[in-house]
C-alpha cells in the first residue's frame, strides 16, 4: 500500500491497482470523503493516504481524521507514523489528529481496550455530523476553507441548564485535542445541537468570535433530540 499510496495524483492519473479500482468504485457519486483510521501501522495508515489520492483523482473534497500512536508504542512505530502523517497530509485537503497520549486525560481509568474504543467514538463523531450537515453545494467552498490551514484541531463541549452554550463552548476550547492558544484560530467549522435554535446559535458564535477574534467561522445546527436537555458544542479548528 505504500508505494501505492505514495504515487503522486498528477503524474499518474491512472488507477491500474485492484485496491484502487475498489476505493473508486466506493467513492463514486461522492463529493466529499471523510476518512477515518489510525497511523504507525502497516495498513491504516498507508491506506489513508491510498484513499485521498483516488478522491483526489476523482475531483473530491477530502477530510481525515487520524489517530497518532501512544509515545511508549516505541520509536519504530512512532517513526513510522510520523511518515504517514506527512504523506497523508499531502494526499488529503484537511487533515484533523488524535494523539493517544492526550486520551489519558479524558480516559485514564479506563482499560486500554475500552480506551480505544472511546477515541474511536470520539473521532467518528464529528466525521458522523459533519456527513449529516453538508450538502453537495459545499464541497468546494470546504475544500477552499480546508487549503488554507495545515493544522487541524478537534474540540467537543456540553453544557446544560441556564449557562449551557457558554459551558459547551468552555468544555471544547479545553478538549485534550484542542489548541492551547484560542488567538491561534484561523478558521473554524462549528457543529451544535441547541435548544433555542436563534438564541443559543447566535450566543455559542458569539463566545467563539470572543475567545478566538481572527476566525473564520462555518457552522451548522443539526437536528436536537426530544427530551435531550443538552447544548452539544463541536469545533473543528484550523490553525
Amino acid at each position: 500500500l505504500q508505494a501505492y499510496a505514495s504515487m503522486d495524483e498528477k503524474a499518474v492519473q491512472q488507477m491500474e491497482t485492484d485496491e484502487e479500482k475498489e476505493i473508486s468504485a466506493a467513492l463514486l457519486d461522492r463529493d466529499v470523503v471523510l476518512v477515518l483510521g489510525g497511523l504507525g501501522g502497516e495498513l491504516g495508515g498507508w491506506g489513508m493516504s491510498l484513499v485521498g489520492r483516488v478522491a483526489r483523482i476523482l475531483g473530491d473534497t477530502t477530510l481525515a481524521f487520524a489517530t497518532i500512536p501512544f509515545g511508549i508504542e516505541g520509536p519504530i512505530r512512532r517513526q513510522l507514523a510520523e511518515a504517514q502523517l506527512h504523506l497523508l497530509q499531502k494526499r488529503v485537503d484537511g487533515l484533523v489528529t488524535f494523539g493517544n497520549d492526550q486520551l489519558l486525560q479524558v480516559a485514564k481509568d479506563l482499560p486500554m481496550t475500552k480506551a480505544f474504543a472511546a477515541l474511536s467514538a470520539i473521532m467518528a463523531r464529528p466525521a458522523s455530523d459533519l456527513a449529516s450537515a453538508l450538502a453537495r453545494p459545499d464541497a468546494v467552498p470546504l475544500r477552499r476553507m480546508l487549503a488554507r490551514v495545515r493544522d487541524w484541531r478537534y474540540g467537543m463541549g456540553v453544557g446544560r441548564e441556564k449557562h449551557r452554550c457558554f459551558v459547551a463552548v468552555d468544555e471544547a476550547y479545553a478538549s485534550p485535542w484542542f489548541t492551547s492558544v484560542p488567538e491561534e484560530i484561523r478558521h473554524a467549522i462549528v457543529l451544535m445541537s441547541v435548544l433555542d435554535p436563534g438564541t443559543d446559535e447566535a450566543e455559542i458564535l458569539r463566545d467563539i468570535r470572543r475567545r478566538s477574534p481572527n476566525v473564520d467561522i462555518a457552522w451548522a445546527s443539526l437536528p436536537h433530540a426530544e427530551g435531550d436537555d443538552r447544548t452539544v458544542v463541536q469545533i473543528v479548528a484550523g490553525l
